[in-house]
């Protein structure tokens, strides 16, 4: 197993001893945080990945810091002796990189500026190297690219583990919204509790498609500075059934604090998910998959849109009443959902509502169905690289393409 855990953490500086004062009001966050570097040091991995929006970004690159390493500390926070050094993975670094150029993805170590520790990097390395610090770091930031471009670069680093043999843990540092009190640095927005509802739900269910399908407006609105990070962990996590943990969440002071954890709930799993991947490709017939996906109504997954690390998957709503599916790939559709005009009653909604058709079957509602590609909702695997599960969206978008019609 390559990841084997990923942790969302928060970056307040007033976090940090010596700087600011305020530390009694975020004392589940200073718990949590301690929680997850005592789980860092228990896993021993070989490296750290750490995702930041406060390292290097432009708007058209992610960047992976490159070099032996960096240090940096607190004086622009008022605490000058707080001070803290990574030591680079050169060697998963230069891999990662490669990977990047292979793939096409606008990632890798050119156009670094500042090599300066961030301090959305330092404050979980503050909490890491607290229980250990037998490991070495690589240290990415975040992008304007799109959340298709972030997820593909936490596959990457997902393969590139696996390819080089090592524990990889991976933390993606993020505040969630900086709007929830009027009172706080940057006032109130109602998007901005909104915002932190839908994250901390994702934390808490493990159901991560809201973060790679959450509508950008609303995200910038929301003030957050998170979302990208957590992007990245989510294809980090790509393929890989987990157990996940909101650890904590506060925002006393208008800017919220969330910290979970995200456990691979075992490699068996993870081999059978892709055996079945396999011969679900293949056009065998096979099973649902409870285990992965407990709640769901169907699983929607073929060898393009199979991730089980973005959780739960139901029936696309198209209006059309049919039994909940058990559905894995294109087969174990019920009899009861078989009409004969199940795909036929598809395709007229999709018609009527003037949506584009196009390439075969991400309906579960019938076999054969075809997929609709809306690009301005991106609802279409091939939008995220054929990695994602398709949620209940699709209903909500043909509501969404009549009004504007």
């Amino acid at each position: 197993m390559s990841i084997v855990a990923a942790f969302a953490v928060p970056h307040p500086p007033l976090i940090i001893p010596g700087v600011g004062s305020g530390k009694e009001k975020i004392t589940s966050t200073i718990a949590a945080y301690d929680e997850v570097g005592r789980r860092v040091a228990e896993l021993a991995p070989d490296t750290v990945v750490i995702s930041s929006p406060h390292a290097m970004m432009y708007a058209d690159y992610i960047h992976v810091s490159p070099g032996r390493g960096a240090q940096g500390g607190f004086s622009m926070f008022g605490a000058p002796q707080a001070r803290y050094e990574a030591v680079y993975d050169q060697e998963f670094v230069r891999a990662l990189a490669h990977a990047c150029a292979q793939e096409g993805l606008s990632a890798g170590c050119e156009g670094e500026r500042d090599p300066t520790l961030d301090h959305g990097t330092m404050i979980p390395l503050h909490f890491i190297q607290r229980h250990t610090k037998d490991f070495q770091v690589v240290r990415m930031g975040i992008s304007g690219l799109s959340p298709e471009d972030h997820y593909r670069m936490g596959m990457l680093v997902q393969r590139t583990a696996r390819e080089l043999g090592r524990r990889v843990v991976y933390v993606a540092s993020g505040d969630l919204s900086h709007k929830l009190l009027q009172s706080g640095p940057y006032g109130f927005a109602p998007e901005g509790p909104e915002f932190d509802e839908k994250v901390t739900h994702a934390f808490s269910t493990g159901d991560l498609l809201p973060l790679l399908t959450m509508n950008r407006g609303f995200a910038e609105r929301a003030a957050e500075c998170g979302l990208r990070s957590f992007q990245i962990m989510a294809g980090a996590l790509d393929r890989t059934a987990i157990k996940s943990e909101l650890l904590s969440y506060e925002g006393p002071f208008g800017v919220g604090y969330g910290v979970a954890a995200f456990t691979p709930v075992g490699e068996e799993g993870a081999k059978e998910l892709a055996e079945r991947m396999r011969r679900c490709a293949s056009g065998e017939p096979v099973d649902a998959l409870p285990e992965v996906c407990e709640s769901a109504d169907a699983l929607v997954a073929g060898d393009w849109a199979l991730s089980a690390s973005i959780g739960r998957a139901l029936a696309l709503d198209c209006g059309i009443e049919a039994a909940p599916i058990g559905l894995f790939g294109r087969t174990g559709v019920p009899e009861a959902a078989r009409t004969p005009d199940d795909e036929e009653s598809i395709e007229a909604t999709v018609r009527d509502a003037g949506l584009i058709v196009s390439d075969p079957l991400i309906c579960a509602l019938a076999p054969g169905a075809r997929r609709v590609e809306i690009p301005q909702y991106a609802v279409s695997s091939r939008l995220y690289r054929e990695r994602l599960f398709i949620d209940k969206y699709f209903g909500h978008v043909l509501a969404d393409e009549r009004k504007e019609g």
